[in-house]
């Protein structure tokens, strides 16, 4: 197996909007808790953990990782450009991102298994490769390329699957067993947004030999499962029969086996969906199709009828059901025919004269708000972009379509977009840019203070602040801010301290992970012991 080091974004590229906007400050430490070693004592943090509002400058950093192709486990994998192969089975489990750019080749040279519950999705304009992994030997199946869920949105897929193997049998043998059935070339949940699907089934195995000679067995079907067809081209290809075997008794009384009869593009126990409207497929027929571009820019299909027992013939114009739709940034065509009252269909997908970025809202968080959109059709991936110093920059990529803009500054309003990619290059157009701003300032806020004269304490009592995850209670000593406690109650209650010592205070809430250190003069507070 060859490995392909890719480089991993550690560092968001968001960086670049929060240094923009004012970095918040993210040294603060774990706290620590106070200890004395007398009844009285001065409040003192003896660990060395500083409360700083310094503004720090962020760098994105890139990491080297080395990928194993052959276990693709949840997540996102981008292959830039060059050839990846993997020579032993590729597994998928979780769901498994998939870009291949353009230039870009991925082979599973002994197939591709997507566990139960895993899915495949793959994008961009690249090749995937996956042939079946041999047969065992005689009387065994072949493999599948690809088994599994997976979504095509783009690329190329070649998928061909490996023959199966003779029945057994021998020249001495009363019954020769039939030859192995072939299987498909993908099997399982497929569908398909966009892309090229090349399928070649796998070819069935020959009769074995006997005096009562084995029949060959029968061809595989290129697509095997649930099927649902939204776009991209197909080639589908069924496997051919095993041969007959002739007896292997020649006094004429043994009869010969029988060829098996060839596969076609599906298999007739699979589920066909075409824009969402089932389809029936016949199991002696299939359709090929050829669209052909028309000087006003639009397309017609071409079909042609794949019969077993008839050969090809071709369809007249009349009886093509040709419908074009215009959604989200592509034209996508949908032909069907009628053979026999079953109906067979293909689509395509063209790039349309206007491309559609997204519509986007938001939610306030507390420093941050979260971006939603819905699906574009057609879209490989999305991009979150912000309007810093003048210009818009991309900020980060991804397929999903949420994404939270973190570290802002309350009260700042912020310029966002989403843009679509389509055919490997993005929609930059920022008409749907929105304006965003985190929720108003909160603070925990003092609302009472306690004091006790016989033991020399002070209790602390504040306000709840929304979505605080815990509490944090802070002094200045010798002009810097030191950790004292932290708590998940609203209020704090100090040990017997020194009469008439005075202490400069602070009370912090912890949010999405990160202590809330802005204006922390302003906020401070001063305590006298009684």
């Amino acid at each position: 197996m060859n490995e392909r080091r890719s480089m991993k974004k550690v560092a968001s590229g968001l960086m670049a909007l929060t240094m923009a906007a004012g970095m918040l400050p993210a040294n603060v430490g774990s706290f620590i808790s106070l200890s004395a070693s007398a009844d009285e004592a001065e409040l003192v943090a003896y660990v060395d953990e500083e409360v700083t509002a310094d503004e720090t400058t962020a760098e994105a950093v890139e990491e080297v990782v080395a990928v194993d192709y052959s276990a693709l486990s949840e997540g996102d994998y981008v292959i830039e450009e060059g050839d990846v192969t993997v020579d032993s089975v590729v597994t998928v489990s979780g769901v498994v991102n998939l870009t291949l750019n353009a230039g870009a080749t991925f082979t599973a040279s002994q197939g591709i298994v997507i566990e139960d519950g895993a899915v495949l999705n793959v994008y961009g304009e690249g090749t995937l490769n996956a042939t079946g992994a041999p047969n065992e030997g005689t009387n065994q199946f072949g493999h599948n390329a690809i088994k599994g869920t997976i979504n095509v949105y783009g690329g190329t897929i070649n998928a061909t699957a490996s023959d199966s193997a003779q029945g057994y049998g021998s020249t001495g043998w009363l019954n020769g067993n039939w030859g192995i059935p072939g299987v498909a070339a993908i099997d399982g949940d497929l569908t398909v947004y966009g892309g090229t699907i090349n399928a070649k089934a796998g070819n069935a195995g020959d009769g074995g030999d006997g005096w009562y000679a084995g029949s060959g067995g029968q061809g595989g079907y290129a697509l095997a499962g649930n099927i649902t067809i939204y776009g991209g081209n197909f080639n589908l290809e069924g496997g051919k029969g095993g041969k007959g075997m002739k007896s292997s008794n020649h006094s004429g009384r043994y009869p010969d086996g029988v060829d098996g009869k060839d596969g076609a593009a599906f298999d007739p126990n699979s589920s066909v969906y075409v824009d969402g409207k089932a389809a029936t497929v016949d199991k002696y027929h299939y359709v090929t199709w050829n669209w052909i571009l028309e000087d006003d820019g639009t397309y017609t299909a071409v079909p042609k009828m794949i019969s077993l027992d008839d050969g090809a013939s071709e369809a007249v114009e009349s009886e093509v059901n040709l419908t074009s739709v215009y959604s989200k940034g592509l034209t996508i065509y949908t032909a069907t025919v009628f053979v026999n009252g079953n109906a067979f269909s293909d689509s395509i997908q063209v790039e349309a004269k206007e491309k559609l970025n997204p519509e986007v809202t938001y939610e306030k968080r507390h420093k941050s708000v979260t971006l939603n959109w819905e699906k574009v059709y057609g879209a490989e991936k999305y991009g979150v972009v912000g309007f810093i110093n003048g210009e818009w920059r991309l900020l980060e990529s991804g397929h999903g379509t949420s994404y939270n803009l973190k570290n802002l500054k309350p009260g700042q309003e912020y310029k966002v977009a989403v843009i679509a990619m389509f055919n490997g290059e993005w929609k930059r157009d920022y008409s749907k840019a929105i304006t965003v701003t985190p929720r108003d300032e909160e603070y925990p806020t003092l609302s009472n203070i306690e004091y006790s004269r016989q033991f020399h304490q002070f209790k602390l009592e504040w306000n709840e602040v929304q979505d605080a995850e815990e509490y944090g209670v802070a002094v200045k000593i010798a002009g810097r801010w030191k950790i004292l406690a932290y708590t998940n109650e609203l209020s704090y209650t100090s040990p017997k301290l020194l009469v008439d010592s005075t202490y400069e205070m602070l009370i912090c809430a912890k949010v999405d992970g990160k202590w809330d250190l802005d204006k922390i003069d302003d906020r401070s507070f001063v305590v006298t012991v009684q």
